[in-house]
């Protein structure tokens, strides 16, 4: 399904609380879903010395699983805009057969979204 009308691509990025400066300029857009993410992946491409968060990757919190559905026909648009996409989540069924639908409409591709198998904030320690 392609965004037709400007007024769909508005109402997609309200939905998801996207600003056009949020994505436009970057090359890749890094969704996450949540703030530890958030707050984690500055901190890794920072110690493996990439400077490129913010310019060419664009970091997008999600703020929680229930926005995943609604990423479909954005993903649509980036691939129209050869912007590369990548997920990052934590595990729940629903959300991996989601994440799968999308491979298979081509709108992500295999390796560019990984599931971690606990909460991230497991593995952070963050109560």
């Amino acid at each position: 399904m392609l965004i037709e009308q400007t007024s769909d691509l508005s109402l997609i990025k309200q939905q998801l609380g996207i600003r056009n400066s949020d994505i436009y300029g970057s090359d890749c857009v890094l969704f996450v879903e949540g703030d530890s993410e958030y707050t984690f992946f500055p901190m890794i491409f920072q110690a493996m010395g990439y400077t490129n968060l913010g310019k060419e990757v664009r970091l997008y919190n999600l703020e929680g699983q229930g926005k995943v559905k609604k990423l479909r026909l954005f993903l649509s648009y980036l691939k129209e805009f050869d912007t590369k996409a990548f997920i990052v989540m934590d595990q729940n069924k629903e959300i991996r057969e989601d994440l799968r639908d999308f491979v298979k409409e081509g709108l992500l591709k295999e390796n560019h979204w990984i599931m971690w198998p606990k909460d991230l904030k497991t593995y952070l320690k963050v109560k």
